[in-house]
This record gives C-alpha cells, structure tokens and sequence, in this order.
C-alpha cells in the first residue's frame, strides 16, 4: 500500500471464510491512506546543527529521528540516539538538529496529528526515509606554501561534497569566495581538493566541509593550517 488514498475497511467471520461478497461488511468509517512526508538534507555530519526541512506534513503532526529503527523509544528528552519529537507547524517546516547525535543510520519516526483528522496516529517508521550522519572528516597536509597549488586529501568525504577555506572560524562559509586569504566552496573530487595559487596571504586559516544541498556550514575540522 504505497499509494495516497481514502479505502473502505471490509469485516469477515472467520466463520464465514470470507470467499464470498456477502461475507463482507463494511465498517462505515473511511480509512485514509496518507502520503508519506519527505524532509532534505538527508545526510548529515556529527556535530553539525543541521537545519532540516520538512514537508508534505500538516500541522500538528510529529516527526523525530531514533538512532536504529525502533520508533516507539521517541518520548521524552533529547539523547544522543534520538531527538525530542518535533511538532509540524506547516506543511514545509524546519527543524534544527542537536549537535551531539552519534554517527550512524537514523531512522525518520511519524506521527499523524489530529488537525482535520478522526483522532491522533500511532508513532511509524517511515520506509526508505532515513538520515546518515556520518564521522567528523579529517584532512591531510595541514601545513601549505602560500602562493602555490596544495593539493588536500579529505578523509570520510564523498565526491561534490565541499570544503571552503578561510581565517578565523567557519562562521558563513557558505559566502566565502576566492581571494588572497581564503578558498571559496570546492566540490571534492576523489577525496582530493586543492588550495588556490591566488591564496598568497599566509595566517592560519580554518576548513569547513558543506555536504551537497545543505543549508548552512555542517562541518568545521578544527585543525588549523597555513593557507596556501
């Protein structure tokens, strides 16, 4: 049953083997097929506060993320193997993650609200919606020549996923550019990157790794290198 619908629920004895239409009744109230919320980014890094975006929900519907699969475990405080159950406002809403999720496969727990419908729904493990958060990355050489091509194996990544370079901290370096200082967003390819020739300004700089179609910075790898 993967199609959205309102169906009919039909009764049979057991009695009366249920072979035949008169052995069928039907029990006066519709059963209504919904069709299964969806939310973006579904894959993450730990640490990161990941804004996720959900939709095709209604408002008071529930959504949380259980590390596994057991979605009855979804009530209380927040853990490192579930977040709090989120309450839909909208049908596109969007939560932010706690940064201290373990690493691992996360399973996306639903909750149909009583918002225009006959009563409230039982907690459900949605099929085929689950969200990775993958192991802080790690990177290699941390020191370069400013002025020359360095080339930087990242470590955990997958192609397209992006790392930008930059002073300071990773604070917006989703707006980051190329310039005498810093490397703007550079799809990984291969688990290989490299620095800019135009980076002739020697400080330490800091890397910051954006998974594809994430909102905001997701990853900063703390170790600091000359940039390069």
């Amino acid at each position: 049953m993967t199609a959205a619908a309102e169906l009919r629920v039909c009764f049979a004895t057991k009695e009366s083997m249920g072979n035949s239409p008169d052995d069928y009744v039907d029990l006066n109230i519709a059963f209504n097929a919904i069709a299964p919320a969806s939310f973006s980014p579904n894959r993450t890094s730990e640490t990161s506060a990941q804004q996720i975006s959900v939709t095709g929900g209604s408002s008071s519907d529930e959504v949380a993320w259980v590390h596994g699969s057991d979605c009855l475990t979804t009530a209380g405080r927040q853990s490192s193997t579930k977040t709090i159950e989120y309450v839909m406002t909208a049908n596109q809403t969007i939560f932010t993650l706690p940064t201290d999720l373990l690493p691992g496969a996360w399973q996306l727990c639903y909750r149909l609200g009583s918002d225009g419908r006959a009563g409230q729904g039982l907690w459900t493990s949605v099929t085929g919606l689950g969200l990775t958060i993958i192991p802080l990355p790690t990177y290699s050489p941390h020191v370069g020549v400013a002025g020359s091509i360095t080339p930087i194996t990242i470590n955990g990544s997958l192609d397209r996923d992006v790392i930008v370079i930059q002073p300071n901290d990773c604070s917006n370096a989703h707006l980051t550019t190329d310039t005498n200082a810093t490397l703007g967003k550079t799809p990984i390819a291969s688990d290989i990157i490299s620095t800019s020739h135009l980076m002739t300004e020697i400080e330490n700089s800091n890397f910051a790794l954006l998974l594809p179609n994430h909102l905001a910075t997701v990853l900063t790898i703390t170790q600091s290198c000359q940039a390069a």
